[in-house]
């Protein structure tokens, strides 16, 4: 059985490109610039494809463990 952080991923996979590139800059950054902002909003202006991410792991906590 996948654990709960692979659930997680594959989740945010199967989200429109950009809300994955965004929950992708969001695990690696932890908080986001204005020019991720900028960048995101220009591709999608220009309907670029947004590429697959390899996700970095990430902590998740559970019942506040």
């Amino acid at each position: 059985m996948e654990n709960l952080q692979q659930k997680v991923i594959n989740w945010v996979k199967t989200l429109k490109g950009w809300q994955c590139e965004l929950a992708y800059r969001l695990l690696i950054k932890e908080k986001l610039e204005n020019s991720d902002i900028d960048e995101i909003v220009s591709m999608l202006k220009e309907e670029k494809q947004f590429e697959d991410k390899v996700f970095p792991n990430i902590s998740i906590s559970i019942n506040g463990e």
